[in-house]
């Protein structure tokens, strides 16, 4: 889709981006007076919806805009103990959140990168070049990969280590508002699908992700196994569970409701709950629940790089009947599937290698299928041909690699 791809030519210099999203002359056409973050402190938010319309470009945005609730997401993303930390911040809109990083004591963060491109949102980013030397704002989106290239080339990550993957990496972290759209998922999903071939900024190590997305987002990534029909368990439930363990930094409280602590405030507040939650569409209107979020990628990583494309075939083929039964889900990866519960399916088979055949396939665990890709590796008379072209939203709209 419009996910991180790979690297394309740089098109224009950062300074004519700037340039072209009005920011630049408005905070460098002359000497600046500001001395400290607090000449530069954001309005209050209240005053946000008459500050920062929508526009197209930000109308599925989401931002922290009470100053409290970023101090604490802040202090849950990059809490005492931490040194030194290089952040990379995607999506910060008007910067609520990148001041309270910077608000956090200096022996924490060397170095805070922030990446938007919404122009609107750009000016009051730039003014805290004005006031602290360890912030640099580049004019790109967080979503496309010739954004961290360009990272790269201007050497905003020399400093960054290549850290052994027995350990978090202690230094490079990744922050970011979610998008809340179908864009936003699909970002996630491609993020995890790095971890296995150490892709993207996992060739430095196990970097944490940290996130303030939907609750909604938050669920279909953290689905348990039940047998329920109204279950969110997905394809990308099963990914995360294989690549990463998740946490939630701050209590779900912490940031309800949602017109308190985010912008833009709806209109007219509905105050939702995980309960209730209707349809996908409805789960992406504005006042549904935001939270935090924290990924680390599992030291033991359970998909192999090589498998990585026989995980999205078994699953996308299988999930289509997640209601019905396994030994039925295996039909549908190729003529005579059900032969792979011979593989599966036999009683004399050790306890964690079987599988019952009248398991529900939204019931099955990630070590299960775990389980059915391996019997589907193994099997001689798998197609050939499983892979799946990602739709493309746009030419404009380039993917990860």
């Amino acid at each position: 889709m419009l996910l991180l791809t790979r690297a394309i030519p740089r098109r224009v210099p950062v300074l004519v981006l700037s340039l072209r999203a009005g920011c630049w002359r408005q905070f460098h056409a002359s000497p600046s007076s500001y001395k400290s973050l607090a000449d530069v402190r954001l309005p209050p938010p209240e005053e946000w919806g008459a500050k920062w319309r929508f526009t197209q470009a930000s109308s599925h945005r989401v931002s922290v805009s009470n100053p409290q609730t970023a101090a604490k997401i802040a202090e849950a993303f990059v809490p005492a103990g931490s040194k030194d930390k290089i952040v990379i911040e995607a999506y910060p809109g008007p910067g609520q959140l990148t001041r309270a990083l910077l608000a956090l004591p200096r022996s924490r963060i060397k170095k805070l990168i922030v990446l938007e491109e919404v122009g609107e949102y750009l000016p009051s980013l730039t003014a805290l070049q004005e006031v602290d030397d360890r912030i640099v704002v580049v004019p790109h989106s967080g979503m496309y990969w010739s954004s961290y290239d360009l990272l790269e080339e201007d050497g905003h990550l020399k400093d960054v280590q290549v850290h052994p993957w027995e350990t978090l990496h202690p230094q490079l972290q990744w922050i970011s508002h979610i998008p809340s759209t179908s864009h936003g998922e699909q970002l996630v999903s491609q993020l995890l699908r790095f971890i296995p071939g150490r892709q993207w900024l996992f060739k430095h190590g196990r970097i944490p992700l940290n996130m303030v997305l939907s609750s909604f987002l938050m669920s279909r990534m953290n689905a348990p196994p039940v047998h329920k029909s109204t279950s969110t368990r997905c394809k990308l439930t099963l990914i995360r569970e294989a690549t990463t363990t998740i946490r939630e930094p701050l209590p779900f409280d912490a940031t309800q409701p949602f017109s308190d602590h985010f912008h833009p405030a709806p209109g007219t507040y509905r105050a939702k709950t995980l309960a209730s939650f209707g349809t996908r569409k409805d789960n992406k209107l504005l006042g549904l629940p935001f939270q935090t979020m924290t990924l680390e990628p599992h030291a033991n990583e359970l998909i192999r790089p090589d498998l990585l494309d026989k995980w999205d075939y078994c699953l996308r083929r299988m999930f289509v009947l997640k209601a019905q039964s396994v030994s039925r889900g295996l039909s549908l990866l190729g003529a005579n599937g059900e032969s792979l519960g011979k593989k599966l399916h036999d009683p004399s088979l050790p306890p964690d290698e079987y599988i019952d055949p009248d398991t529900k396939l939204r019931e099955l665990t990630v070590q299960d299928w775990a389980l059915i890709v391996k019997a589907f590796d193994n099997w001689p008379f798998a197609p050939e041909e499983i892979g799946i072209a990602d739709a493309i939203h746009g030419e404009t709209k380039p993917r990860f690699r």
